[in-house]
Protein backbone atom coordinates (compact mmCIF):
# COMPACT_ATOMS: atom_id res chain seq x y z
CA UNK A 1 0.00 0.00 0.00
CA UNK A 2 1.19 3.54 -0.67
CA UNK A 3 2.48 5.95 1.93
CA UNK A 4 -0.46 8.35 1.78
CA UNK A 5 -0.13 11.95 2.87
CA UNK A 6 -3.12 14.24 3.41
CA UNK A 7 -2.67 18.00 3.17
CA UNK A 8 -5.61 20.02 4.53
CA UNK A 9 -6.19 23.43 2.93
CA UNK A 10 -9.09 25.47 4.36
CA UNK A 11 -10.43 27.79 1.65
CA UNK A 12 -13.09 30.45 1.20
CA UNK A 13 -15.35 32.33 3.59
CA UNK A 14 -16.83 29.10 4.99
CA UNK A 15 -13.36 27.60 5.55
CA UNK A 16 -14.15 24.55 3.46
CA UNK A 17 -11.52 21.85 3.84
CA UNK A 18 -9.90 21.10 0.51
CA UNK A 19 -7.74 17.99 0.68
CA UNK A 20 -4.69 17.11 -1.34
CA UNK A 21 -4.21 13.33 -1.17
CA UNK A 22 -0.67 12.37 -2.13
CA UNK A 23 0.99 9.02 -2.76
CA UNK A 24 4.26 9.59 -0.93
CA UNK A 25 6.12 7.12 -3.13
CA UNK A 26 5.15 8.37 -6.57
CA UNK A 27 3.80 11.90 -5.87
CA UNK A 28 0.59 11.02 -7.71
CA UNK A 29 -2.19 13.09 -6.14
CA UNK A 30 -5.87 13.94 -6.23
CA UNK A 31 -7.60 17.09 -5.06
CA UNK A 32 -10.84 16.79 -3.13
CA UNK A 33 -13.34 19.67 -2.87
CA UNK A 34 -11.38 22.66 -4.21
CA UNK A 35 -14.00 25.11 -2.99
CA UNK A 36 -12.26 28.45 -3.56
CA UNK A 37 -8.89 30.22 -3.92
CA UNK A 38 -7.87 28.56 -7.18
CA UNK A 39 -4.61 30.52 -7.49
CA UNK A 40 -3.58 29.57 -3.97
CA UNK A 41 -4.35 25.91 -4.64
CA UNK A 42 -2.41 25.94 -7.90
CA UNK A 43 0.56 27.47 -6.10
CA UNK A 44 0.41 24.74 -3.44
CA UNK A 45 0.26 22.06 -6.14
CA UNK A 46 3.39 23.52 -7.72
CA UNK A 47 5.17 23.75 -4.37
CA UNK A 48 4.33 20.14 -3.54
CA UNK A 49 5.58 19.02 -6.98
CA UNK A 50 2.78 16.50 -7.32
CA UNK A 51 1.37 14.86 -10.44
CA UNK A 52 -2.29 15.81 -10.08
CA UNK A 53 -4.48 13.04 -11.53
CA UNK A 54 -7.98 14.36 -10.91
CA UNK A 55 -10.49 16.33 -8.87
CA UNK A 56 -13.07 14.52 -6.74
CA UNK A 57 -16.13 16.24 -5.26
CA UNK A 58 -17.98 15.03 -2.18
CA UNK A 59 -21.02 17.06 -3.30
CA UNK A 60 -22.01 20.00 -5.44
CA UNK A 61 -22.46 22.96 -3.10
CA UNK A 62 -20.74 26.15 -4.17
CA UNK A 63 -18.31 26.26 -1.25
CA UNK A 64 -16.90 22.90 -2.42
CA UNK A 65 -16.67 23.57 -6.18
CA UNK A 66 -15.59 27.22 -6.54
CA UNK A 67 -12.07 26.52 -7.81
CA UNK A 68 -12.94 23.51 -9.96
CA UNK A 69 -13.18 25.33 -13.30
CA UNK A 70 -9.76 26.99 -13.17
CA UNK A 71 -7.93 23.96 -11.79
CA UNK A 72 -9.44 21.58 -14.34
CA UNK A 73 -8.57 24.01 -17.14
CA UNK A 74 -5.02 24.65 -15.92
CA UNK A 75 -4.16 21.02 -15.22
CA UNK A 76 -6.28 19.33 -17.94
CA UNK A 77 -7.40 16.58 -15.59
CA UNK A 78 -10.68 14.68 -15.11
CA UNK A 79 -13.46 15.61 -12.70
CA UNK A 80 -15.66 13.25 -10.66
CA UNK A 81 -19.01 13.96 -8.99
CA UNK A 82 -22.08 11.85 -8.25
CA UNK A 83 -24.67 12.21 -11.01
CA UNK A 84 -27.37 13.27 -8.52
CA UNK A 85 -25.37 16.42 -7.74
CA UNK A 86 -23.98 17.09 -11.21
CA UNK A 87 -26.69 19.65 -12.01
CA UNK A 88 -25.19 21.86 -9.32
CA UNK A 89 -22.06 22.36 -11.39
CA UNK A 90 -23.89 24.50 -13.92
CA UNK A 91 -26.60 26.12 -11.78
CA UNK A 92 -25.63 28.68 -9.14
CA UNK A 93 -29.12 28.58 -7.66
CA UNK A 94 -28.94 24.84 -7.09
CA UNK A 95 -25.39 24.93 -5.73
CA UNK A 96 -26.47 27.80 -3.44
CA UNK A 97 -23.60 30.10 -4.40
CA UNK A 98 -26.11 32.62 -5.77
CA UNK A 99 -27.32 33.12 -2.18
CA UNK A 100 -23.84 34.46 -1.37
CA UNK A 101 -23.66 36.59 -4.50
CA UNK A 102 -20.91 34.40 -5.99
CA UNK A 103 -22.74 32.71 -8.91
CA UNK A 104 -20.30 29.82 -9.22
CA UNK A 105 -20.64 27.50 -12.22
CA UNK A 106 -18.46 25.20 -14.28
CA UNK A 107 -19.34 23.41 -17.50
CA UNK A 108 -16.50 20.89 -17.59
CA UNK A 109 -17.44 17.29 -18.37
CA UNK A 110 -17.53 14.96 -15.38
CA UNK A 111 -17.26 11.29 -14.54
CA UNK A 112 -19.99 9.75 -12.39
CA UNK A 113 -19.08 8.56 -8.91
CA UNK A 114 -20.77 5.19 -8.37
CA UNK A 115 -21.46 3.71 -4.95
CA UNK A 116 -18.95 1.04 -3.88
CA UNK A 117 -16.70 1.49 -6.89
CA UNK A 118 -12.97 1.93 -6.40
CA UNK A 119 -11.08 4.61 -8.30
CA UNK A 120 -7.33 4.15 -8.69
CA UNK A 121 -4.84 7.00 -8.93
CA UNK A 122 -1.42 5.45 -9.20
CA UNK A 123 -1.35 3.18 -6.16
CA UNK A 124 -4.00 5.19 -4.30
CA UNK A 125 -7.27 3.25 -4.13
CA UNK A 126 -10.31 5.35 -3.23
CA UNK A 127 -13.61 3.63 -2.50
CA UNK A 128 -16.74 5.67 -3.20
CA UNK A 129 -19.47 5.58 -0.55
CA UNK A 130 -22.76 7.19 -1.57
CA UNK A 131 -23.84 9.01 1.60
CA UNK A 132 -26.87 11.15 0.72
CA UNK A 133 -28.70 13.27 3.25
CA UNK A 134 -26.84 16.57 3.07
CA UNK A 135 -27.43 16.46 -0.69
CA UNK A 136 -28.88 13.70 -2.86
CA UNK A 137 -25.54 12.97 -4.47
CA UNK A 138 -23.31 13.36 -1.44
CA UNK A 139 -20.45 10.89 -1.21
CA UNK A 140 -17.62 10.04 1.14
CA UNK A 141 -14.25 8.62 0.13
CA UNK A 142 -12.64 5.70 1.98
CA UNK A 143 -8.98 4.73 1.65
CA UNK A 144 -8.06 1.44 3.36
CA UNK A 145 -4.35 2.33 3.74
CA UNK A 146 -3.42 -0.83 5.67
CA UNK A 147 -3.62 -0.10 9.42
CA UNK A 148 -4.30 3.63 8.97
CA UNK A 149 -7.67 3.89 7.19
CA UNK A 150 -8.86 7.29 6.00
CA UNK A 151 -12.34 8.69 5.42
CA UNK A 152 -12.98 11.97 3.63
CA UNK A 153 -16.55 12.58 4.70
CA UNK A 154 -17.47 15.85 3.01
CA UNK A 155 -20.44 17.46 4.74
CA UNK A 156 -21.94 14.17 5.86
CA UNK A 157 -20.08 13.75 9.14
CA UNK A 158 -18.14 16.29 11.22
CA UNK A 159 -16.35 16.10 14.55
CA UNK A 160 -19.23 15.97 17.00
CA UNK A 161 -21.70 17.08 14.36
CA UNK A 162 -23.38 16.17 11.08
CA UNK A 163 -24.17 18.01 7.87
CA UNK A 164 -27.20 20.23 7.45
CA UNK A 165 -30.24 18.49 6.07
CA UNK A 166 -32.57 21.51 5.81
CA UNK A 167 -31.24 22.63 2.41
CA UNK A 168 -32.74 21.55 -0.95
CA UNK A 169 -32.12 17.83 -1.45
CA UNK A 170 -31.43 17.26 2.23
CA UNK A 171 -33.11 14.68 4.46
CA UNK A 172 -32.46 13.97 8.14
CA UNK A 173 -33.55 10.34 7.96
CA UNK A 174 -31.44 9.76 4.86
CA UNK A 175 -28.42 11.42 6.45
CA UNK A 176 -28.76 9.39 9.63
CA UNK A 177 -29.06 6.17 7.63
CA UNK A 178 -25.98 7.05 5.57
CA UNK A 179 -23.92 7.63 8.70
CA UNK A 180 -25.09 4.50 10.49
CA UNK A 181 -24.98 2.11 7.54
CA UNK A 182 -22.06 3.44 5.48
CA UNK A 183 -19.71 5.22 7.90
CA UNK A 184 -20.12 3.71 11.35
CA UNK A 185 -19.44 0.25 9.92
CA UNK A 186 -15.89 1.32 9.05
CA UNK A 187 -13.00 0.46 11.40
CA UNK A 188 -13.01 2.50 14.61
CA UNK A 189 -9.48 3.75 13.94
CA UNK A 190 -10.52 5.31 10.62
CA UNK A 191 -9.42 8.95 10.66
CA UNK A 192 -12.27 11.22 9.53
CA UNK A 193 -11.35 14.26 7.44
CA UNK A 194 -14.56 16.34 7.24
CA UNK A 195 -15.64 19.07 4.86
CA UNK A 196 -15.32 21.66 7.63
CA UNK A 197 -13.58 21.68 10.98
CA UNK A 198 -11.18 19.31 12.71
CA UNK A 199 -10.40 15.65 12.13
CA UNK A 200 -11.87 12.87 14.27
CA UNK A 201 -12.17 9.08 14.16
CA UNK A 202 -15.08 6.77 13.45
CA UNK A 203 -14.76 5.26 16.93
CA UNK A 204 -14.96 8.68 18.55
CA UNK A 205 -17.99 9.74 16.54
CA UNK A 206 -19.87 6.51 17.24
CA UNK A 207 -19.82 7.28 20.96
CA UNK A 208 -19.62 11.08 21.24
CA UNK A 209 -21.31 12.61 18.17
CA UNK A 210 -24.03 15.02 19.29
CA UNK A 211 -26.56 13.87 16.67
CA UNK A 212 -25.87 10.30 15.54
CA UNK A 213 -24.45 7.68 17.89
CA UNK A 214 -23.95 4.04 16.99
CA UNK A 215 -26.96 1.84 17.71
Amino acid sequence: MPNIKIKTIPVGPLETNCYLVIDGETNDAVLIDPGSEADNLLSILDDEKVALRGVLLTHGHGDHIGAVGKIISEKNIPLWIHSDDAVMLTDSEKNLSAMLGLFITTDHPYNDLIDDETINFGSIQIKVLHTPGHTRGGVSFFIQNENNPILLSGDTLFKGDVGRCDLPGGSWETLRKSILEKLYVLPDNTVVYPGHGDISTIGNEKTTNNYVKAL
